[in-house]
């Protein structure tokens, strides 16, 4: 992308913003946070004894068609309409390194260009820039994208998200407003870009569970009216980022590594699906031992059922 390096710099730094942003919504900044996240979850939900009605699925059309209009009035909700955790000054601080996470509010002190600072305004600025030049071409002739945003661009996983967040606010709103605290009906949950897993507690009567049923509904159809939340049957085990889940009501919620391959590799000690070579091919032995640490750490990261360990000791 001809100007990748701004519009990554401003990626980052909404995705910062969106983060320190004193509101509700249920978007989950980084994917190693996951595991977290759902522990938290079920220490929330040990104190009702597990009585939760659970929803999960994946936002359809989250890039193709979102209007304009609407990721600019979520972009400015944010930068401009939300408290954030910190004074902002109206400006962020982002390292041109993309391994350097030492992103902070206000205007860059470095004196080694190793910094640059964004403004408020220059973020929307480079929003703008970035929708008013989405073209595409069919043919001899090129278009101009007036709905959606371009797959290709390093901005566009950063407004998509931000889209999400603002619809997600409203239906917290919402909440409010119908004196949701005075409920026995709690809401959580996660989002990472296009997943989407929440629950609602209830207290065990008729009543609150039909509320909880209403609540995931809110949730269901709250999002831009282009996006189509395409639901799974959480009753059953479902597949959720890189985990196979259990939410059950009555029941922690359960994770484990969801691994296409665990089967076969347990029956057959091969894999139906290659993904790693095998020991004995020619690949350097320090390759082979990173597919060893990277599985461990993925099993680490997404998993918190011994099942799957004890079934293979067997």
């Amino acid at each position: 992308h001809p100007y990748s390096r701004v519009f990554n710099a401003a990626a980052r730094a909404l995705n910062f913003i969106l983060e320190n942003a004193v509101v509700s919504h249920l978007n989950l900044p980084k994917i190693c946070d996951f595991k977290e996240k759902i522990n938290e979850m079920n220490g929330k939900l040990s104190n009702v004894n597990y009585n939760y009605l659970s929803m999960t699925g994946d936002l359809a059309n989250m890039y193709t068609s979102l209007d304009h209009s609407s990721i600019r009035k979520a972009v400015r909700w944010l930068l401009f309409d939300t408290s954030k955790t910190v004074r902002e000054r109206k400006c962020v601080s982002v390292p041109v390194s993309s391994n350097d996470n030492n992103i902070s509010f206000g205007k860059s002190m470095a004196s080694d260009n190793s910094k640059i600072t964004l403004t408020y305004e220059k973020l929307v600025d480079i929003m703008n820039f970035d929708l008013n030049n989405s073209v595409f071409t069919v043919g001899n002739t090129t278009k101009q994208q007036k709905c959606g945003i371009p797959m290709g661009s390093p901005l566009s996983p950063a407004l998509a998200v931000i889209v999400c967040a603002y619809y997600e606010h409203l239906i917290f709103e919402k909440l409010r407003s119908y004196k949701f605290s005075t409920w026995t009906n709690k809401v959580l949950g996660v989002r990472y870009m296009d997943d989407v897993f929440s629950v609602v507690t209830h207290d065990g009567t008729n009543v609150s569970k039909h509320r909880a049923k209403e609540i995931l509904k809110w949730f269901e159809f709250g999002y831009h009216k282009n996006m189509t939340l395409e639901c799974e049957d959480t009753s059953i085990p479902f597949k959720f980022l890189s985990s196979t889940m259990t939410a059950v009501d009555g029941s922690p919620i359960t994770y484990e590594y969801y691994n296409k391959n665990i089967d076969p590799i347990i029956s057959t000690s091969t894999q139906k699906f290659l993904t790693f070579q095998h020991y004995g091919s020619l690949a350097p032995k320090a390759q082979k031992r990173s597919v060893i640490v990277s599985s461990l750490h993925r099993l680490c990261m997404n998993s918190n059922s011994k099942n799957r360990v004890v079934e293979v000791k067997i």
